[in-house]
C-alpha cells in the first residue's frame, strides 16, 4: 500500500514538473496543463 502511494506521488510530481517545464516554454503551456490535470483526474 506505501508503495503505491509513493508511486502515485511520483507521478504527480513529474507531472507537476512538466506543467512547470511547458509553462516556461510559452503559450503551450496552458493547453498542456489542462491535459496534465485531466490524465490525472483520470488517475484517480
Amino acid at each position: 500500500m506505501a508503495e503505491e502511494i509513493q508511486e502515485a506521488v511520483q507521478i504527480i510530481r513529474v507531472a507537476y514538473d512538466g506543467i512547470e517545464i511547458a509553462m516556461k516554454v510559452g503559450s503551450g503551456g496552458i493547453a498542456a496543463m489542462q491535459k496534465a490535470i485531466d490524465f490525472l483526474k483520470g488517475m484517480l
